[in-house]
């Protein structure tokens, strides 16, 4: 398992994110790392 693959498995734990958003997350090109970021935490 390469370091990018831990990267998305821990923000899907995180965010608590289904692998079909995760796959359309790794198709747009977006970062893991930034979703602390894209969070909404008011709601």
């Amino acid at each position: 398992m390469t370091d990018k693959n831990k990267k998305w498995i821990e923000a899907k734990k995180k965010y608590h994110l289904s692998d079909t958003q995760i796959q359309m997350a790794r198709e747009l090109g977006m970062n893991p790392q930034k979703f602390g970021s894209l969070a909404n935490h008011k709601q």
